[in-house]
């Protein structure tokens, strides 16, 4: 039975003007070995009890807390956690917080001519945005797990934790991990309980309120504080491309104003992502130029809308990339729940 760990971030802030800040991170391991089914026979009936519609296979928090408010989200999620406990094995917390007397500020971008000072309140703050990366670092490099790793998105500059990470391992990187993967799902569920959940950042806390949300599963807690992991070294970003989950599911865009965040919540990103949590993959909208045309890789799909999305998959298909081509009443006729 294989085994993987899904991993998600998030920044806390306490206090009445959110002075206090710490990043905090959970790595989730579970089999992979049918966990989208079991999510399915978690999820339906909690949905039905509190008589909610279901639109994609993972429970999207945002739009849960946006329609019904954050009490009854979250309740909804304690009692989804309760339901596929089982299919839970371990939780590795960890977070990083930093004496600010003792370490008043340090250094970024440590490997370019101007590198730059930056008091360590704004670095907690920067390292959020690749924090994910950091627990899977730890928990691979340090812990040697033999699960594979699948990590929610990030988009961060170079860093030890990363060239580290992938001497080690091969982590599979998924666009909106949290909304096509039932592992990463867990992982971002489980970790807004924990900031809702906890009233003082530290080991005991932490170990203390997740043992409560997850009776009788392995919890290791660790703070992060090894600042030379998770400094930038340069302000090139780190290139995810080789290790995206695939296939991913391309939207393409008729060219209409504002075209691209409208999908973001349609019914056929909704469609896509569903298709993404059966194939393995992610979903996301094609933008085009260099940057989305470098993630193309064999065997992708693209979904069109109308002739001129039609036309940049054919000019695709004509430069050499071995796509596969759908038509979006394919996709959202199969996959739509």
């Amino acid at each position: 039975m294989t085994s993987a760990i899904g991993v998600d971030s998030n920044l806390l802030e306490r206090g009445p003007l959110r002075q206090f800040v710490a990043d905090m991170g959970l790595a989730l391991l579970s089999s992979t070995s049918g966990l989208l089914p079991k999510y399915d026979d978690a999820l339906e009936p909690v949905l039905q009890r509190y008589r909610i519609t279901r639109r994609e296979r993972m429970l999207n928090l945002y739009d849960l807390k946006h329609s019904l408010g954050e009490p009854v989200a979250r309740q909804v999620v304690r009692d989804f956690i309760r339901n596929i406990m089982d299919e839970i094995s371990e939780v590795n917390f960890c977070y990083s917080v930093f004496p600010t007397r003792k370490i008043p500020f340090t250094w970024v971008y440590t490997q370019d001519p101007q590198r730059k000072k930056v008091e360590i309140v704004k670095f907690v703050r920067l390292i959020q945005a690749g924090y994910a990366l950091f627990v899977a670092h730890f928990y691979k490099v340090t812990c040697m797990g033999p699960a594979d790793v699948m990590i929610d998105n990030f988009d961060f500059p170079i860093t030890r934790a990363w060239q580290e990470l992938t001497s080690h391992a091969d982590p599979r990187v998924y666009i909106r991990g949290d909304l096509c993967n039932p592992t990463i799902s867990l992982a971002d569920v489980l970790l807004d309980l924990v900031e809702c959940d906890i009233w003082r950042l530290n080991a005991e806390n932490a170990k203390s309120t997740l043992e409560r949300l997850c009776p009788g599963v392995t919890v290791r807690v660790k703070c992060l504080t090894d600042i030379d992991v998770m400094r930038p070294l340069t302000r090139t970003q780190t290139d995810t491309s080789g290790h995206l989950a695939r296939p991913i599911i391309f939207l393409v865009k008729e060219g209409l104003p504002g075209e691209g965040k409208m999908i973001e919540t349609s019914p056929l990103m909704h469609a896509a992502r569903n298709m993404a949590c059966e194939l393995g993959g992610c979903a996301k909208v094609f933008e085009p130029g260099p940057q989305d045309q470098g993630l193309i890789s064999k065997g992708d799909y693209f979904v069109y809308k109308a002739r001129d999305s039609k036309g940049v998959v054919k000019a695709l298909r004509n430069l050499g990339h071995d796509i596969v081509e759908w038509n979006q009443h394919d996709l959202l006729s199969k996959y739509s729940l």
